[in-house]
């Protein structure tokens, strides 16, 4: 099934929040400063609340618009010279707390609520103070993870569109700096988005052969190989307790192995990635509750990670040797299924009672 993680245009920019196209704005609130009996959103959101008919002051006297983390509140503006025409302030708690962990937290409730809207362009203003090492890369974080949503099997799709741009409207000016760290953000919830995604592959479709041949479509490129061990290179190679969690199907085991090898590499330790690739758990004659079976097609979400980390990581291309691993299999209660009690030997050599 082809993938919708695709990241949308990720920009950084200094101008004016009015010059900005956008369906949305998102603006972080912080909680009043009681120490010193100070505002600051006050001064920060003054324009804003000029464009929106005073109606920020006005929830902020009320207590509609606290400050408190995760607190949503919506109005339009009627400003007509904005470019722009609905606003969303997310409660962002104490400002001496805010850091990359809050950022990601409060633009993911921004992408969700982009998602919800259909608003394909949206801009977040990140606040004079509050842009630390880190931030801009967390708030394209949560942004692309919180705007996520898988359709690709239902029959009837809503038709809400994709999140198309993103602007981070920014205090002062903009450097390449910036702009990298908003790329780097972008690289990162997209695969984190490609291995959710992957998760919900169901196991009719999603089976150990189509896992390894997604891991070649996905992670190969310059510096990352992808080499898949068939069933006979795994009995060649002693893995007798990957072979025996696959014996009772009629999907055959696969053993994904991914490696990036940059040519600046530095000298000292490989980088090892494993991941559970079980495409789907029965528990084999063991069979597992009828109530949650639904989930272990699940069972191979850790695999996913690992892909997903491995496409990211040929992306960034840090300067280290990585390898990713992951072994990969269905486990179902044939009439050849392991029994408790059977005896196996690992690729180490060691015994293993199931």
């Amino acid at each position: 099934m082809h993938s919708t993680t695709a990241a949308p245009l990720v920009r950084c920019r200094a101008e004016g929040l009015d010059t900005i196209d956008a369906d949305m704005l998102c603006a972080p609130v912080f909680l009043p400063d009681d120490a010193r009996g100070g505002d600051d959103d006050a001064e920060d959101l003054g324009p804003l609340d000029l464009a929106v008919g005073g109606a920020l002051s006005r929830a902020r006297a009320s207590g509609e618009c606290t400050g408190k983390l995760h607190e949503r509140f919506f109005t339009d503006v009627i400003d007509t010279t904005w470019r722009t025409r609905r606003v969303l302030l997310v409660g962002a708690g104490p400002r001496e707390h805010y850091d990359a962990a809050v950022a990601r937290t409060v633009a993911a409730t921004a992408g969700m609520a982009a998602r919800d809207r259909a608003a394909t362009r949206l801009v977040v203003w990140c606040p004079p103070g509050c842009q630390a090492p880190g931030i801009t890369q967390a708030v394209v974080e949560g942004v692309l993870l919180g705007a996520f949503r898988d359709t690709r099997f239902k029959t009837r799709d809503t038709g809400t569109p994709p999140l198309r741009e993103l602007t981070l409207a920014l205090d002062g000016s903009v450097d390449q700096q910036d702009q990298t760290d908003a790329e780097r953000g972008a690289i990162l919830a997209e695969c984190s988005n490609l291995a959710r995604e992957l998760a919900n592959e169901p196991g009719n479709l999603f089976t150990p052969r189509v896992f390894a041949d997604r891991a070649i479509e996905l992670v190969s490129g310059p510096r990352t190989t992808v080499e898949i061990l068939d069933e006979a290179a795994i009995a060649s190679q002693g893995m007798g307790l990957l072979q025996g969690v696959a014996q009772g199907s009629a999907e055959p085991p696969r053993v994904i192995v991914m490696k990036y090898e940059p040519e600046d590499a530095a000298p000292g330790p490989v980088l090892a990635l494993v991941g559970k690739g079980i495409t789907f758990d029965t528990g084999g004659i063991s069979i597992k509750p009828a109530a949650a079976m639904d989930l272990m097609k699940r069972d191979m979400a850790g695999g996913a990670a690992v892909l997903g980390a491995m496409r990211a990581i040929g992306q960034l291309a840090p300067p280290i040797r990585v390898i990713g691993i992951v072994p990969t299999a269905e486990n179902m209660p044939d009439g050849r299924a392991i029994r408790p009690g059977d005896v196996l030997t690992a690729a180490n050599g060691m015994s293993v009672e199931v």
